[in-house]
């Protein structure tokens, strides 16, 4: 009698186990975002140190920890996928501001240092919104940065002009609460990706990230 107890205890612990293995599996297949692409494993970003538009220092082991960032790359002479992406994202944070959501800070990262002061990067950004953040500085520093993100630039010559511009990477990256990438979005700049999915897709990540903190890359 006893052994059959103890085989009856065994078979309910497993199939009890399993049941919640299925029903967290089921919990996160729910939180998967529409048009974003989540890690499975999170990337713990580089240190770096850039220059925000007001001239201040910005330290990524300070400014990207105990919030979410929206991270993108871009240069203020860029004459589209910058500002499409940029009003795209004033949207999305509008969206969800209205939903009474945490906002993420959107950080604008230069490629373009030479030309990209703090104080023209501070204008441009006036054309967006006064929260978002904006970076420059010592291409030695966002290299590191860059090539940790698999991201190159290039610059291109217009023909017989002095002016120049630079191809760049048009992903959006998502930083968690301690520095770690955590998902991307891509095409923002497309006018077919709606800016509600994808304040929806946002706020899916960061359940998911907080329900199922996924494990840092080796």
């Amino acid at each position: 009698m006893l052994r059959l107890m103890l085989r009856v205890l065994v078979f309910s612990v497993v199939i009890f186990s399993g049941a919640i293995v299925l029903l967290r599996g089921t919990e996160k297949a729910s939180l998967d975002p529409e048009i974003a692409t989540v890690y499975e494993e999170a990337l713990l970003l580089p240190e770096f140190t850039l220059i925000d538009q007001k001239g201040l220092s910005f330290h990524s082991n300070e400014g990207l920890l105990g919030h979410f960032s929206l991270m993108f790359f871009g240069f203020t002479h860029c004459p589209d996928i910058c500002p499409f992406t940029l009003q795209k994202l004033v949207t999305v944070t509008s969206s969800l501001e209205s939903q009474g959501a945490d906002l993420p800070e959107v950080l604008f990262i230069s490629v373009d240092s030479n030309r990209d002061t703090p104080e023209r990067i501070d204008s441009y950004l006036d054309n967006f919104s006064p929260k978002f953040v904006g970076l420059t500085g010592n291409p030695g520093a966002l290299q590191v940065l860059l090539s940790e993100l698999g991201l190159t630039t290039q610059i291109h010559q217009h023909p017989g002009q002095q002016d120049y511009t630079v191809i760049h990477n048009s992903t959006v990256f998502v930083i968690a609460p301690k520095g770690e990438l955590i998902a991307t979005f891509s095409g923002l700049d497309n006018t077919a990706v709606n800016a509600a999915t994808i304040a929806e897709d946002f706020l899916r990540i960061r359940k998911r990230y907080l329900a199922f903190p996924p494990r840092l890359a080796t």
